[in-house]
Parts: C-alpha cells; structure tokens; sequence
C-alpha cells in the first residue's frame, strides 16, 4: 500500500472531475429532452479562472459550497432521514477512465474498461470535516467509512437473473473474481475484504481525512453474458457501483457508473471507433453528444431503488430491489 505525495498528480485528476461535473451539470441544465445544442458546455468548461477557483476549494476546502443534481438532492433528503445523527451525507467517486463520445447529450454516460486492467477509483466525503479530524488517530474507529464496490447488470431485464449469471461464470473458473482490489496499488483503505462467497464486490474501511485510491480490476467481459456468442453481438452493459456507510448502520450513499468492458486492449480501439464514427457527422449533428472526458464521475443512486440489505447481493445477487423504482 502506498501514500501518494505527488499532490500535481491529484490536482490533475480533481480538474478533469471538475470539469466533467461542471460540463455534465450544465448539458442537464442547457439540454431540453429533444437533444438541444451543447454551446454552454463549452464556454462553462474554457472558463479557466472559475475552475481553478472551484477546484481549489473542491481539494482544500472544509466547507464546500456543493449544489447537487436532482438526483443528489433526493438522495441526500432520503440518507439523512434514516441517519441518527443527521450526518452530511455526500460523497464523490471518480473512476479513472475515459468516457464515450458516442453517448448523446441526454442519456448517461458510457465508459469502457479493459479486461484485466487496473484503474483508480477515487473517494471523497465532501462537506465539512472537521468533525473527523484527528479523532480516527484518538481510537475511534467509528469515524471511518465502509464502502462496498460491486459489478452488476445495468440493465433492468439482466438483473433478475444476475445471481444465476454470476454464479455460473464463477463455476467455469474456479479461483477467479469478477472483481477484485489492486492492493499494491490502492492507497489510504484499511481491513480489504474480497469475499469468496460473492466474488462481484469488494469492501475496504477508509479515513475521509486522507486521500482515497481504490484500483479495481473486472475480469469478465461483456460478451461473456450475451444470449448468442457466434461473435459480433453486442457486450451488455455493466455498472460499477460504490455504497458507502459507517460500519454497522445503513447505507448513507450509492453511485454507479455504466461500463463496458473488452479484451485486451479492446476499449481503446473502441474509443477511435467511435471518435471517427461521429467525427465524420455534421456539426449539427455532433452537437446531440457529449464530449469525451478523462474520468467519469459516478451519478448518485436513489437510495430506496436499493435492496435494504446487502444479503441481497450474496453470492452475487442484485443489489436492487425488485421494483420499478428506477
């Protein structure tokens, strides 16, 4: 496990999260459901003297005057509600991974993933937290956070049988993880489990006073869960899924991120495919999509289209309620 102190290399990866959630807060504010113009995007995300701004207190700040989405807003009604303590329960997750610039304005985004590979997802309490410092180091365990990384379905009609699925692909691979923690690489968690009986999900402690960076590694591909394999069928879509909670009570935050992964080096061919597929368009028409950024900021989770307990994801279970609550 490794500290990091290249403090450039964090500034580096907080500015292309800070643009990316500017860009997307400004596409949801600017863009009408008929796929509107993206002008605003642009001149929100070359605004250089605001960013540096922004990004100074999103790193520095204890008080971070964050406005979230709609979705965020519920999320966080609904988490407080069921916390004791009232706690400040937002939280950030970035994934070190390019977006696709083939996702339109309107629909969320898609980032694709080798197989195999390494990539840092970054955790962050934002808020005040000044409550959590220095007492961690004073013998109170009870100010780190769990969180839970998972890979399910994305798509609603898969996770019914997901369990099934999952179990099915472990079966033909004695041994293996669908998902699985780099720990040489990660840095700043504590107590990693990598359970066996649910080899989807990984869970790990963390001090929200220190700098967090989780590698993951998915080891399956898409087109291992497609119904026809005679080759050429589209890869289902995963989600990469964080919950975080303190040890012990109930959820206080979930984000996911849709993904797709490939062989090899398959996700980079598939970022030049699409770049000059939509590069070849008109203006006009390139407009209808988004821009590709460097990392992807996961989209908070309404916390009661989750199942109300993790036994629910045992042995590779759906982490979703059966509702149409989604």
């Amino acid at each position: 496990m490794r500290t990091p102190t290249d403090l450039n290399v964090s500034s580096s990866l907080f500015l292309n999260l800070y643009l990316n959630h500017v860009s997307q807060r400004a596409i949801n504010s600017a863009a009408p459901s008929n796929n509107g113009n993206v002008g605003s995007v642009e001149t929100d995300s070359n605004n250089n003297g605001q960013t540096a701004a922004s990004l100074h207190q999103l790193l520095y700040s204890s008080s971070e005057d964050y406005q979230p989405t709609s979705s965020s807003a519920n999320h966080v009604s609904s988490s407080q509600q069921g916390n004791e303590l009232n706690e400040d329960c937002r939280f950030q997750y970035v994934l070190a991974a390019a977006t696709s610039i083939a996702t339109k304005v309107n629909e969320e985004t898609l980032t694709y993933l080798n197989q195999g590979q390494s990539y840092e997802i970054k955790l962050k309490k934002l808020g005040d937290l000044s409550a959590y410092r220095g007492k961690i180091l004073k013998g109170h365990p009870g100010f780190l956070f769990q969180s839970t990384i998972r890979i399910c379905f994305h798509e609603r009609r898969l996770q019914y049988t997901e369990r099934e699925q999952m179990l099915a692909w472990q079966r033909a691979r004695p041994g293996e993880r669908l998902l699985e923690v780099d720990v040489p690489l990660s840095y700043g968690m504590v107590d990693v489990c990598q359970p066996s009986p649910s080899n989807n999900s990984v869970e790990f402690m963390w001090d929200p006073t220190k700098e967090v960076g989780v590698y993951i590694k998915v080891n399956c591909i898409s087109t291992e869960f497609t119904p026809k394999k005679h080759g050429g069928e589209k890869g289902v879509p995963f989600r990469i899924q964080v919950e975080t909670r303190l040890p012990g009570g109930p959820r206080l935050h979930a984000a996911s991120c849709q993904v797709k992964v490939f062989k090899l080096k398959g996700a980079d061919r598939k970022h030049k495919q699409d770049r000059d597929k939509i590069l070849r368009r008109p203006p006009h028409e390139q407009d209808k999509y988004q821009p590709s950024y460097d990392c992807t900021v996961l989209s908070d989770i309404p916390l009661e289209s989750l199942s109300p307990s993790s036994l629910a994801t045992q042995n590779g279970g759906s982490p979703y309620a059966p509702t149409d609550a989604m």
